[in-house]
């Protein structure tokens, strides 16, 4: 008897979830769309360079965020891991190549393989007014400054609280 309540409880709660929800059914339905989490997220800023950075050589990068202003410098010779820039949150990543292994025309894996070189840089908060510069060997190869433009998103979903971030990416052409 005692299951054949449990099982009518289960079944009534999945009922009024799908159908009419109820406060007490902890299950979330297609009409108030997926559960949510409690993801966390940082603001950030993502530089790009196009095309990376790949030629042998000691990189300067000079960065201002606001009115701060840091530097650090990079040793390109092969290939570097990530790697932390100054005393803020700066990260810096090298290229990659997406191969992709096939055996009688059918896809079997795909993976990014590393390349000597910086391809990106990336710097948690969201900085208003940026000034970047990056010198190769003494030669500088770019002197720019710009206002990033930052979108929101909510990792967890618009309707599961105000955890929102902002993001931003921004290109640099290199001569």
């Amino acid at each position: 008897m005692r299951s054949r309540l449990a099982l009518v409880a289960l079944l009534s709660c999945t009922w009024l979830a799908l159908f009419g929800g109820s406060p007490g059914c902890q299950v979330d339905n297609l009409a108030n769309g997926p559960a949510c989490t409690e993801m966390a997220c940082l603001d950030s800023l993502t530089v790009t360079f196009d095309p990376p950075l790949t030629a042998t050589g000691r990189y300067e990068l000079a960065l201002d965020l606001d009115g701060r202003a840091f530097g650090c410098e990079i040793m390109v010779s092969g290939i570097i891991s990530p790697t932390s820039c100054g005393d803020v949150a700066v990260t810096v990543y090298g290229p990659s190549r997406s191969v992709t292994h096939s055996i009688d025309g059918e896809t079997v894996s795909h993976s990014e393989v590393p390349l000597p070189g910086i391809a990106e840089i990336r710097m948690f908060g969201a900085p208003h007014a940026v000034g970047l510069g990056v010198r190769r060997d003494g030669f500088e190869l770019v002197r720019t400054s710009f206002e990033p433009a930052y979108e929101r998103f909510y990792p967890n979903g618009p309707r599961c609280g105000d955890m929102a971030c902002d993001a931003a990416t921004r290109t640099i052409q290199v001569p």
